[in-house]
């Protein structure tokens, strides 16, 4: 794609503030095989290094699933880099042991973007007034779930589900965030790892299920005892949904844990109309729930999966506190 000066620009605001890049950085860009992902992720290796980075370009073959580990030499390069940024159509290595166990040796950032974003939508100006405006909401949601511990959700689609926070820390993920995770550009979200065998109650996915690619036609719901989605349970009108989602949690014995995470968007400034892409469970009014691990935000969960599924107006009470009703923030 022709570089424009807008594109250029958003590509170093996205590596000065949200990469953090300085001239001497070792930024190691990881594409998995999409042409559009090796592409963009050749022009994020080119601009850094005009920035005076250290700067190269990994391509490796594309995974199946969110969270899937990537290559031995990709997770032992990730070790010796101070910040990663990931242009894949397939995975998320941040949620990864790879990622998890880099972070503990050094590597400062890891960044996603997806591949959706590098096309027309880095032709539209970002500022660092909404970068701003992104991080206050999200750090003021993030304190009150720090402080929290027994989180209601319900959705107007049917979710109603009960589960302890107690003792977690919300993790910001956002540009400007100094957590170890973030998603460029548009991204943000308040995440915490919930308490496993706390969860009691329904879940209705009826946004979408990340990595998938598309809106789901008909919700997914299932049945959640004791932290476990019970598997016989996942039922949807589009049968090839319902056993699609059940190859996803029976992976391991705690690829059915439940919930692994609870996620809030946080982002006013997510461009165009939801796609089913990784940026849109950071719209403000859209909520996500994990099934699977939870180690790498803080639980106890190993499992292989982290796997996101994306619902819309949601109402959540901490603690008797209603943060957001119908899919509308009170913070």
């Amino acid at each position: 794609m022709k570089t424009t000066a807008v594109r250029m620009s958003n590509m170093r605001l996205i590596l000065q503030k949200i990469c953090r890049v300085k001239p001497g950085s070792r930024l190691l860009v990881v594409a998995d095989d999409y042409a559009r992902a090796v592409s963009l992720g050749y022009d994020f290796m080119d601009v850094a290094n005009t920035m005076g980075a250290d700067a190269v370009l990994t391509v490796f073959k594309s995974r199946t699933f969110i969270a899937e580990e990537p290559p031995a030499t990709v997770a032992a390069a990730m070790k010796a880099a101070d910040a990663v940024l990931e242009v894949t159509e397939t995975s998320e290595i941040g949620h990864s042991t790879a990622r998890k166990e880099a972070t503990d040796a050094g590597l400062a950032r890891c960044v996603l973007i997806s591949p959706i974003d590098g096309e027309d939508r880095l032709q539209i100006p970002i500022s660092l007034k909404d970068f701003e405006i992104i991080k206050g909401l999200t750090d003021r949601i993030g304190d009150i779930e720090t402080k929290g511990k027994q989180v209601r959700l319900t959705t107007a689609h049917g979710t109603d589900l009960t589960f302890s926070i107690e003792g977690r820390s919300a993790i910001p993920l956002t540009p400007l965030s100094d957590a170890p995770l973030a998603v460029a550009p548009f991204y943000g979200e308040s995440a915490i790892a919930v308490k496993e065998g706390t969860t009691e109650g329904v879940v209705v996915f009826d946004s979408f299920i990340q990595g998938w690619k598309c809106m789901l036609p008909k919700p997914i719901r299932f049945e959640v005892k004791g932290g476990k989605a019970l598997v016989d349970s996942v039922f949807s009108e589009i049968p090839e949904q319902a056993e699609r989602f059940k190859k996803l949690i029976t992976k391991d014995d705690m690829a059915n844990n439940c919930v692994a995470e609870l996620g809030i968007g946080t982002s006013h400034i997510v461009p165009g109309d939801c796609v089913g892409y990784v940026v849109d469970k950071g719209r403000i009014g859209h909520v996500h729930l994990a099934c699977g691990r939870n180690y790498d935000l803080g639980g106890t969960s190993k499992s292989v999966i982290h796997q996101d599924g994306d619902m819309t107006q949601a109402t959540i009470e901490i603690d008797g506190l209603t943060i957001m009703e119908n899919g509308v923030l009170k913070v």
